[in-house]
């Protein structure tokens, strides 16, 4: 006697009620399930399942300028927001030596790295290759040493000169360089590491520039030596400014982004988890590029009454990144904190495109008072997905049930693994989506079971196992003297529900959904011998 389960066994009874109730729901809807979409195969997104999503708040962009966007590489200034500190007059003071333009290539490995006008398009900040304190290299020439955490009072260099400072990290940190220039004077600072081998200005880390400015130069380093150059375009020197390099705790690995100039680079649909790294003055910005074709895009922010979050188009051109002015940018009301926000009427991208427009995000702490590093979830998307397949498994080798006569050939035990793919209009893999299980193990009883949500992976699939309880509970389905074809055989009689499952993307219309797929779970079995 081979017995697996016993349940409350009941004559046979065929019935579609789950089957019945969630085909007459999906073509309410506009569709079936079944027509779009095989059990175990896929479907173009012509005739796939459409997401229809309940969105939070709607911004249009249709009646902005797309064409002339003012901020970026056209002008010199930034958004006020990644201005994250002011100086004060309590600072040390110093003295490096102004350097000519002969004398700082000489300190270069590359000439041509020496920072000549603002808004560098630098390929972004890079991480130090140090792992010890024996890998930072000693002091360089004519560079003034500083310790970071304090504010300097010096005098501006002549115009056409460099000022040098340097300085030392160990532990891994957020660096932020900055220097407040002084009325009407036009300038540069840049930050550089020193390499250990050559004891030169290897790498252009960050640089930024301005009239009258806070200026800002960031980058994350660890058992490096750096160098911070500030250059002035203009003036006869002598006048006094502050600057300073100041480590942040905290910090997470998308930075530093703290301007939209260098936004953290992502592509559409991927979710990010970060945080504000100080309070009431870190920001960070992101840069999501449209897809081709693609006119709307849905927005969900996790944040809180201390972060500020803002939308604005923008553009990546081979010269650095334009966006459009403050007066522009769209700012998600805190309503709509954790919700998805549609945001319509974007420029078109054509097939090619060499400077892609997109959307730049902002985050931004507002609270001076709040945590000192306090976290957030971004994920910019698809407007539009589609459920392109559907599958079912289980392996639990169960295979003398025969119900070939309804069509529910799939026999589980314990547990059925699922799953669904979504594509976008391009037909490619929608990352960071959501997608519901809604799973019956007895179809019998309406207590029987079970809704999940799965995000989809980088390749746009979501999985998930839904595991029984032990036991069947409630009536089941009762056959004897099954086996294979032919004589002499081994027969068997049991027991079993019938159940069944979809897939939907949660919206507006939860109808928008896989038509069910049935199953058999098997509660027992009885071996009744050869014959």
């Amino acid at each position: 006697m081979d017995t697996i389960m016993t349940g409350t066994p009941t004559m046979w009874r065929h019935t579609k009620v789950l089957a019945a109730a969630l085909a007459i729901a999906l073509s309410a809807c506009g569709g079936s399930g079944e027509d779009a979409i095989t059990e175990n195969g896929s479907a173009s997104v012509g005739n796939a399942v459409k997401v229809e999503r309940e969105y939070a708040h709607t911004f249009d962009f249709s009646k902005l300028n797309k064409s002339v966007l003012k901020g970026g590489v056209e002008v010199t200034t930034e958004p006020a927001a990644w201005q994250v500190a002011q100086m004060s007059s309590a600072s040390r003071s110093i003295s490096p030596p102004s350097l000519q333009v002969a004398e700082l290539s000489a300190l270069l490995r590359n000439p041509e790295d020496i920072p000549g006008r603002a808004l560098l398009p630098v390929s972004g900040n890079k991480l130090g290759a140090g792992s010890a304190p024996a890998d930072i290299p000693p002091p360089i020439a004519n560079c003034a040493e500083i310790d970071p955490g304090y504010i300097y009072a010096a005098s501006t260099p002549p115009a056409g000169y460099y000022a040098c400072y340097q300085f030392t990290v160990e532990a891994l940190a957020k660096l932020d360089a900055q220097a407040l220039l002084p009325a009407g004077l036009n300038g540069v600072i840049a930050l550089y590491e020193v390499d250990p081998v050559s004891g030169q200005l290897a790498t252009l880390l960050d640089s930024d520039g301005g009239t009258g400015a806070l200026l800002l130069a960031q980058t994350v380093n660890q058992y490096a030596r750096i160098a911070l150059l500030v250059q002035a375009n203009n003036g006869s020197g002598g006048q006094a400014y502050q600057l300073g390099v100041f480590p942040r705790s905290g910090f997470d690995s998308s930075e530093p982004n703290d301007k939209p100039v260098r936004p953290t680079q992502t592509s559409m649909n991927k979710a990010i988890t970060a945080n504000i790294d100080m309070a009431g003055n870190d920001v960070d910005y992101y840069f999501y590029p449209l897809k081709q074709g693609q006119v709307a895009a849905v927005i969900k922010v996790g944040f809180n009454a201390n972060q500020q979050v803002g939308v604005r188009l923008a553009q990546q051109t081979p010269q650095g990144m334009l966006w459009a002015l403050d007066e522009e940018e769209m700012q998600i009301p805190l309503s709509a904190a954790g919700q998805n926000v549609l945001l319509n009427g974007l420029p078109n991208n054509p097939p090619g495109a060499t400077a892609p427009h997109g959307l730049l995000i902002r985050v931004q702490g507002i609270n001076p008072d709040g945590p000192a590093a306090e976290g957030y979830s971004l994920r910019v998307g698809v407007a539009t997905a589609y459920i392109t397949g559907a599958s079912n498994w289980n392996n639990e080798n169960l295979s003398r049930w025969y119900p070939q006569w309804d069509g529910s050939g799939l026999q589980t035990h314990s547990y059925i693994g699922l799953s669904a793919a979504v594509k976008d209009h391009l037909e490619q893999p929608v990352e960071g989506e959501e997608v519901r299980f809604g799973v019956s193990w007895n179809r019998e009883d309406p207590n029987a079971e079970v809704t999940s949500s799965v995000v989809t992976d980088q390749f746009g699939n979501a999985y998930y196992t839904a595991e029984f309880p032990s036991g069947c509970m409630g009536d089941t389905e009762f056959r004897t003297g099954y086996g294979p074809i032919g004589s002499p055989v081994d027969h068997w009689s049991g027991t079993a529900q019938l159940g069944g499952w979809q897939t939907w993307l949660p919206g507006q219309n939860p109808n928008s959904a896989t038509s069910s797929r049935l199953f058999y779970r098997i509660c027992s079995e009885t071996y009744l011998g050869n014959y």
